[in-house]
């Protein structure tokens, strides 16, 4: 869960949403990391990703991007702004 907790997407819609869910959370860096964030998900094997688009670009064009494996990632969740359908097929 790379978003801030101080906003709603972080606090309700991450936090609360994934201890309803009973689910574990994972808090790969104290400011948003985009390499803490792909080695969070390599790590811990997550299969949840939540951010917002420009997060998502970040991770996406990260020099070291290939040397994860992401490839348990089943689902996410983008918020905060529109997600062009280009972003959305990477």
């Amino acid at each position: 869960m790379p978003v801030p907790l101080y906003h709603c997407f972080g606090l309700v819609m991450s936090q609360l949403a994934s201890t309803i869910a009973g689910c574990h959370i994972i808090y790969p860096s104290i400011l948003f990391n985009a390499e803490a964030t792909l080695q969070a998900v390599h790590d811990f094997k997550a299969t949840v990703l939540q951010g917002v688009p420009t997060m998502f670009i970040e991770e996406l064009h990260h020099p070291n991007f290939k040397k994860f494996d992401l490839s348990h990632l089943r689902t996410g969740i983008m918020a905060g702004a529109n997600c062009s359908n280009e972003l959305l097929q990477q």
